[in-house]
């Protein structure tokens, strides 16, 4: 047996719990049939179910690693003779075992009961499964970063987990239409969903393995990720239903539509990287050197995981800038305004990263994500805000990517917005003096 998975085991079902959860389970369950018959014991398995694996079973999985590094035991660890794959797989299932164990006593009830589903059951365990694969990838992302309170970035990463997995716990338990219309497809929406997250759990659990292998200084490029990325940016160009919006923003065709979705999703996930992932001023002094001499392939360990996406994110936003030129008819105008709205976005993009990076270099203490969330709130939500009670809304460009309005006035003030952040941070840099630090770690890579 797997001996990172042998030991979660021996530390999470202790006698004395395999007893005391289904005592516990025993008593709610009894207590849900008393008050509303079998409709509500159902229901209580379902609640069940999603607090023992969503909400505990996220938290455990998070501080599978994190309380290792707490506890000053992750460094021998790492020397163990285990593997990445062991150890993946052995804290994922192990540090959860417990969870699983008492969501097994709530499956036997849920099935127990006329009102059973066994479509929603499926569902539900996969949902818990991905929010515990997760949060143990994201506890890995957050420890690459030097955190300042390891307690915090366990509770980051379950937060992050549970909010990601909410969507589909919405549609799960209250809202599952029949069909999905997906690149033309009609699919029913259980098989499609389902499907769906056997996907998903999958490239979680690659990616924690991923996180693992570089962890245990096993060599580890971003193949993976760049591949998500593609995945998750064609599977949300996908969806039918977002044809009519982006048309709104003068898309000459379906798939030009398309392309622009997909655009957006990449930008979506540049935002989501950047936000997410530690700034590790150290990391980024380290890939930026060694791509100014020419050593991509030994950098590319190190590349922040937005520059993939936003990679993915300009090569999509130029296809559709260059189709809607193509598709025009040679006596009609140039479309401006959509070339416009594109061009704005990739700017705004390029941006809140320079900013993003300023802010956690003007840090005392390195961190700056606070900082970050403020300059977001205000940037997109109060200023905007402001214009719009003010009857601005002319204004609003200068803010936020907008498809109103004379093209350069879409483009100009953020191009100047850009070139202005990019400056700062440059000046910063140079002032905390990181290209100066010791280069000696470089040479030996």
């Amino acid at each position: 047996m797997n001996p990172e998975f042998q030991r979660n085991l021996w530390l999470e079902l202790p006698s004395h719990r395999l007893v005391a959860m289904p005592a516990v389970l025993v008593l709610v369950f009894f207590a849900a049939w008393l008050a509303g018959g079998s409709l509500s014991f159902a229901g209580a398995a379902q609640l069940l179910i999603t607090l023992l694996l969503i909400v505990w079973g996220s938290r455990l999985a998070a501080e599978a690693v994190l309380a290792e590094v707490i506890g000053h035991t992750w460094d021998s660890q790492r020397m163990s003779a285990l593997g990445p794959w062991e150890m993946t797989w052995g804290k994922l299932l192990g540090s959860t075992a417990f969870m699983w164990y008492g969501c097994a006593w709530c499956v036997g009830a849920f099935l127990f009961s006329p009102h059973s589903d066994f479509t929603l059951l499926v569902r539900l365990l996969l949902a818990g499964l991905e929010a515990q694969a997760l949060a143990l990838l994201l506890s890995m992302v957050l420890i690459r970063g030097e955190p300042v309170s390891l307690r915090f970035q366990v509770t980051i990463a379950q937060t992050v987990s549970v909010l990601v997995i909410m969507p589909f716990l919405f549609f799960t338990l209250f809202n599952r239409p029949q069909t999905v219309h997906w690149y033309g497809f009609i699919i029913p929406f259980d098989v499609f969903v389902t499907v769906f997250q056997i996907a998903f759990v999958g490239w979680t659990v690659l990616g924690a393995y991923q996180m693992l292998r570089t962890a245990l200084q096993y060599s580890s490029g971003s193949l993976t990720w760049l591949l998500f990325v593609v995945f998750g940016v064609s599977f949300i160009a996908g969806f039918d239903q977002l044809q009519p919006l982006a048309g709104t923003l003068g898309m000459p065709t379906p798939a030009v539509t398309r392309l622009f979705i997909g655009f957006c999703a990449a930008v979506g996930l540049t935002y989501a990287c950047a936000l997410v992932e530690p700034k590790s001023l150290v990391r980024l002094r380290q890939w930026l050197m060694l791509l100014r001499r020419g050593r991509i392939r030994q950098g590319e360990p190190l590349s922040p995981a937005w520059f993939a996406a936003l990679v993915i994110a300009v090569v999509l936003g130029l296809l559709t800038m260059v189709n809607i030129v193509g598709l025009k008819a040679p006596t009609a105008p140039l479309p401006l305004g959509p070339l416009a709205l594109v061009l704005a976005i990739l700017l705004f993009t390029l941006r809140d990263l320079a900013l993003f990076y300023y802010l956690v270099l003007y840090s005392r203490f390195g961190g700056g994500n606070l900082a970050i969330a403020v300059y977001l709130m205000t940037a997109y939500f109060l200023l905007p805000v402001i214009l719009s009670s003010a009857r601005l809304d002319g204004l609003m460009a200068v803010l936020v990517p907008s498809a109103a309005g004379p093209p350069e006035l879409v483009v100009l003030p953020v191009l100047i917005e850009a070139l202005a952040a990019i400056g700062l941070v440059v000046q910063r840099w140079r002032a905390v003096g990181i290209e100066g630090l010791d280069r000696g770690a470089i040479n030996g890579q």
